[in-house]
């Protein structure tokens, strides 16, 4: 029976997308009939392994909903690579010279974290002061969409990041300096 009154079949098709989203199933509202068979293949959960194998297409987020929660991108750009590889020199940079100022000129590490490390030993402190740094670079990675929406400045968070370990390189350069 072909439903004639535009009103009606709207208000169906309306009907067969909410009920099809229930059962999560993906269906098409361009006339109301779904041609897919099937889940819908967002809602498939990729195993982490077959992640690290195959190379996705997804550069960006489209959707708004997922603005809003952590999401993993298959692709991420060239000047993203280098503000991140940059973050992680600086921080081990950041880590050497506080090493040098500790043990040459008597300073201390203010991070109470870093300073119970920095008693074990070195490598423990430079370990791990790169695990921190890439555990939170990992995070502000899966978040960038949701800070970049919450905040204006949230597009240049990594650079905002690099620009402080920056700032702290340099006060390192004078402490170093002004003790000489």
């Amino acid at each position: 029976m072909e439903v004639k009154n535009h009103t009606i079949r709207k208000a169906l098709r309306i009907i067969i997308f909410t009920e099809s989203l229930k059962r999560g199933v993906c269906v098409s509202d361009y006339d109301g009939i779904e041609r897919r068979l099937g889940k819908d293949r967002r809602l498939l959960d990729v195993p982490w392994y077959q992640q690290l194998f195959t190379r996705g297409n997804r550069i960006g987020v489209r959707r708004e909903d997922d603005r809003r929660r952590p999401v993993c991108l298959d692709r991420y750009g060239k000047s993203l690579f280098v503000v991140i590889m940059a973050i992680v020199g600086l921080s081990l940079l950041d880590g050497l010279l506080t090493l040098i100022l500790v043990a040459e000129h008597g300073a201390q590490e203010m991070n109470p974290i870093l300073a119970v490390y920095l008693d074990i030993g070195t490598k423990t402190f430079l370990f791990v002061k790169y695990m921190l740094t890439v555990a939170s670079i990992f995070i502000l990675l899966l978040y960038k969409e949701a800070i970049a929406q919450r905040f204006r400045s949230g597009r240049f968070s990594f650079i905002m990041v690099a620009l402080v370990f920056g700032s702290v390189i340099v006060w390192e350069v004078y402490l170093f300096m002004r003790s000489a």
